[in-house]
């Protein structure tokens, strides 16, 4: 084998070795990015439970009778 053959082969070689370890990355991003969707949806629906609790202690606190009580009810949030 020449010189330059032995030269090309190394190459060869050292450009399989990194494109298997951007593969590799590339996959990681891509499983990384799939558990970043499912933790965003679970985030989404925290946030709807959220919201809705707020809704309902806002018309808990209009339900309220005199100013007095609402203000300690207010005060208790």
């Amino acid at each position: 084998m020449t010189e330059s053959e032995l030269k090309k082969r190394i190459t060869d070689m050292r450009l399989e070795e990194i494109v298997e370890m951007l593969d590799a990355e590339n996959r990681k991003l891509k499983d990384d990015n799939v558990d970043l969707e499912g933790e965003n949806r679970h985030l989404a629906e925290h946030v709807k439970l959220l919201e809705h609790k707020r809704d309902e202690l806002l018309d808990e606190l209009r339900r309220v009778g005199g100013d007095k009580e609402r203000d300690i009810v207010v005060g208790q949030l």
